[in-house]
């Protein structure tokens, strides 16, 4: 799973997250995967268009809740 991916605005429609999924879809190819899962806003102008037109992934919807934020987390020590 692509957890996040962001490129620098000045870096942006040069291939350079094309390059980037591409080369983390091949990794996951070589490790036996079979499927690639990634996470987006769905209201970017920007994300929406590059994961599903430029990349191929198709929209299926995932709920979620917020149960703690980083603050309130436990200390890993």
């Amino acid at each position: 799973m692509v957890n996040l991916l962001t490129v620098t605005e000045g870096y942006r429609h040069r291939g350079v997250g094309t390059a980037l999924m591409e080369a983390a879809e091949e990794w996951g190819r070589s490790q036996g995967a079979v499927v690639a899962v990634t996470d987006t806003d769905l209201v970017s102008p920007l994300s929406v268009p590059f994961h599903v037109e430029r990349m191929g992934y198709r929209r299926q919807a995932v709920l979620r809740k917020v149960l703690a934020t980083e603050r309130s987390l436990p200390d890993e020590s």
